[in-house]
C-alpha cells in the first residue's frame, strides 16, 4: 500500500464522522428551526407590534400583532414606508428621533405620535427603537416594539380635562380622611380659606367652623357615614385665615377603599356670600315694599300689571287675581282716562319721570279716592321702555283737608277785620291782606318792623306792652275797646282787639294772636254825637 493511501478502515470510519457530523449539523438546524419557531411564535403573540425597517425606513418585518394594528396583510407592509402610515403633522418629530438615535447611537424611548390604520382610523402609539447593526458594527436597519396607547391616552386625556375641571371651577373641591384632615384639594379652596397649599394639608377643617357650626358640621358628615348617603346642601359659616366670615354651602359624599370601607369624604363648597347678601338686601326690599302703606305697582304698556304689592290691593280694593285681570283704565275715572293716558304717553316719549301726578280712581265698592302718583318709566337693556312703575298714595283724606284749608285761607285773605301773629318780640309771623291796609304798610314793610317801630308815641308803645305782658304773664285771653294806634301815614285809627296767647307742642309761649276791627269811623260818630249832646 503506498503512502498516503487511505484504507478501507479509515475511508469507513471517516464515513461514519461525515454520518454522524451530519446528523449532528441535521439536530442543530432542527433546533434553529425549533427556536426560530418558538420566537416568531413568541413575537407574533405578544400584545406589543414588533418591527424592523432597513435604513431608508422601508419595512423588512412584521410580528403579527402589528399587521392586526394597521389592518394591513405582510404583503403590504413588506417595503412599505414607515412615514406611510404616520400622519403627516406627526412625521417630522418622528424623523428626528430616529435620526438622533442613527447620529448618537442612543435608542428612541417612548415617543408618542399617532399613525393611520387602513381604514383610516387614527390611533396613538408609544414607540422604542434601535438600531441594527452587522458583524462589523455599521448601522443597516431599525428595530422597534409599538404600543398601541389610544385607549390610554384618552383616558389620560379625559383625567386631564377633569383635572383642568376641578382646578379651574370657581367651587371649592375637597377629600378629606376620616379625621378630617385635606387630603386633596383645588386651588379654590386655597383662594377661599386663604391659605397656601402647605398650611391646607397641615389643617384640620374644623379650624375653619365657629364652636357651633363645627358642632353642626360633625352631625352631618356622622350623618353620612353611618347611612353612606351624601349629604344634601348644607349651608353654613366660614371663618377665614383673616377672620372674615363667609357664607357657604356644601354637598359631601363618603370615600370608600376596594374593600368597601370608608375612609373619609369628599365634597363640593361654594361660596354663596354676595348671594346670601344680595339674597337679604332683596328680602329687605321686598319687606320694605310688602309692608309700607304706598300702592307699588308695574305694568306693561298696554296697561296689563304685572306686579303689585298688598297695599296696592287695599288701595284697589280688588284682589291680587282680579288685578291680573284687569289694567289702569279699570281703575281710572272715565273721563280721566285721555288725560291719564296722555300724561303716560308724555314720560315714555321723554324718559322722564313724573312725582306728584295727582287723579282720581274709583274702587271695586264704586267709592273714590285721590291718590299722588310717582312714575317711572320701565326699559328693558336695550334701552327702549317696556312699561311703568308707580307708587300711589291715598291722599284723599289730604285732599280734603287741603279743600278745607282753602277755606279758611280764602275767609282769612278776604275777611274786612286785621287778623295776625305776633311772636314775644312783637314782630309778625302771621297777617292777613286787612291788616296791611287798615295799617298802611305792605306785607314786606310789616315783616321787618316791631311793636314799638309801628308806634306813634311812647305813650302808646309802653300801653301796648303793658296789655301783652298782662296776657303773657296770666295765660288768659282779653278784649280792649277802642284802643288807640298810628298808621303809617300818620292817621290816627280806633279798633277793638282781642288777644291770645300762642303756645308750642311743649306748651311754652311763643307769641300772641290778635283780631282786631278798625272802629275808627264809629268812634268818630260817638265824638260827634257827644258834642252834639253837650
Amino acid at each position: 500500500m503506498k503512502q498516503g493511501k487511505m484504507t478501507r478502515e479509515e475511508i469507513l470510519q471517516k464515513l461514519d464522522d461525515t454520518d454522524a457530523r451530519i446528523h449532528e449539523l441535521e439536530a442543530l438546524h432542527q433546533r434553529l428551526q425549533e427556536s426560530e419557531e418558538r420566537y416568531r411564535n413568541f413575537i407574533d403573540s405578544i400584545n406589543e407590534s414588533c418591527y424592523e425597517t432597513d435604513l431608508e425606513g422601508r419595512f423588512t418585518f412584521a410580528n403579527a400583532r402589528l399587521l392586526r394594528e394597521t389592518g394591513l396583510s405582510r404583503e403590504e407592509i413588506l417595503g412599505r414606508p414607515f412615514s406611510a402610515m404616520v400622519l403627516p403633522e406627526e412625521a417630522k418629530k418622528v424623523n428626528r428621533a430616529y435620526r438622533k438615535a442613527f447620529r448618537t447611537g442612543t435608542p428612541v424611548i417612548n415617543l408618542l405620535y399617532k399613525y393611520l390604520t387602513k381604514k383610516g382610523d387614527v390611533r396613538v402609539a408609544e414607540n422604542t427603537g434601535y438600531i441594527i447593526k452587522d458583524a462589523d458594527g455599521n448601522p443597516v436597519g431599525y428595530r422597534g416594539i409599538l404600543r398601541d396607547v389610544t385607549d390610554r391616552e384618552q383616558k389620560i386625556k379625559d383625567l386631564e380635562r377633569y383635572k383642568d375641571f376641578v382646578e379651574n371651577v370657581e367651587e371649592a373641591c375637597f377629600e378629606v380622611d376620616l379625621r378630617g384632615r385635606y387630603q386633596n384639594f383645588n386651588e379654590a379652596l386655597c383662594r377661599l380659606t386663604e391659605r397656601d397649599r402647605e398650611e391646607m394639608f397641615q389643617a384640620d377643617h374644623r379650624e375653619f367652623l365657629t364652636p357651633e357650626m363645627s358642632q353642626k358640621i360633625y352631625k352631618m358628615y356622622n350623618e353620612v357615614y353611618r347611612t353612606g348617603k351624601p349629604a344634601p346642601l348644607l349651608e353654613y359659616d366660614l371663618v377665614t385665615k383673616k377672620g372674615e366670615i363667609r357664607h357657604v354651602n356644601a354637598s359631601v359624599s363618603l370615600i370608600r377603599d376596594e374593600d368597601g370601607k370608608p375612609v373619609g369624604f369628599q365634597g363640593i363648597t361654594r361660596d354663596v356670600t354676595e348671594r346670601r347678601n344680595r339674597e337679604a338686601e332683596l328680602d329687605r326690599y321686598k319687606n320694605f315694599v310688602d309692608n309700607i302703606d304706598d300702592a307699588c305697582s308695574e305694568y306693561d304698556l298696554a296697561g296689563r300689571f304685572t306686579f303689585f304689592n298688598d297695599a296696592f290691593c287695599r288701595l284697589s280694593g280688588y284682589s291680587g287675581k282680579e288685578i291680573e285681570q284687569i289694567n289702569w283704565r279699570g281703575l281710572a275715572k272715565p273721563e280721566s282716562i285721555k288725560w291719564i293716558f296722555e300724561t303716560h304717553n308724555k314720560i315714555n316719549e321723554t324718559g322722564e319721570n313724573l312725582h306728584g301726578f295727582v287723579h282720581e280712581i274709583i274702587r271695586k265698592d264704586g267709592t273714590s279716592l285721590y291718590i299722588e302718583v310717582a312714575l317711572h318709566v320701565i326699559k328693558n337693556d336695550k334701552g327702549e321702555p317696556v312699561g311703568f312703575r308707580s307708587i300711589s298714595r291715598d291722599i284723599t283724606e289730604k285732599k280734603k283737608k287741603e279743600e278745607d284749608l282753602e277755606k279758611y285761607r280764602v275767609f282769612f285773605e278776604n275777611i274786612e277785620d286785621s287778623i295776625f301773629e305776633l311772636d314775644l318780640r312783637g314782630r309778625f309771623t302771621l297777617f292777613n291782606q286787612a291788616t296791611c291796609r287798615n295799617l298802611e304798610y305792605s306785607a314786606e314793610e310789616l315783616k321787618t318792623l316791631s311793636y314799638r317801630d309801628r308806634a306813634a308815641t311812647p305813650e302808646i308803645a309802653d300801653k301796648g306792652f303793658k296789655l301783652y305782658v298782662d296776657v303773657y304773664r296770666n295765660g288768659n285771653p282779653t278784649k280792649v275797646y277802642g284802643y288807640k294806634t298810628v298808621t303809617k301815614s300818620g292817621r290816627v285809627i280806633y279798633y277793638d282787639i282781642s288777644i291770645s296767647l300762642v303756645r308750642d307742642a311743649a306748651g311754652n309761649p311763643m307769641g300772641f294772636r290778635c283780631v282786631s276791627r278798625d272802629i275808627t269811623d264809629r268812634k268818630r260818630l260817638e265824638e260827634e254825637q257827644e258834642q252834639l249832646k253837650e
